[in-house]
């Protein structure tokens, strides 16, 4: 028997709402991380990760 495939994965999503109804069907439930920051916190966070001192957690 193969895997349950659906066409809605294959499919662009272009929404918050598609991207959370997407994550939170998945096992575990995921959301991307995009989602977390506004402007100015998107340009602090990229200014984090170019230190020398930031490493990946």
């Amino acid at each position: 028997m193969s895997p349950h495939v659906s066409l809605a994965a294959f499919l662009p999503l272009s929404s918050l709402a598609d991207h959370v109804a997407h994550g939170f069907a998945q096992t575990p439930k995921a959301l991307s991380s995009k989602y977390f920051y506004d402007a100015a916190g998107s340009r602090l966070f990229q200014q984090i990760m170019a230190l020398p001192e930031y490493y990946p957690t």
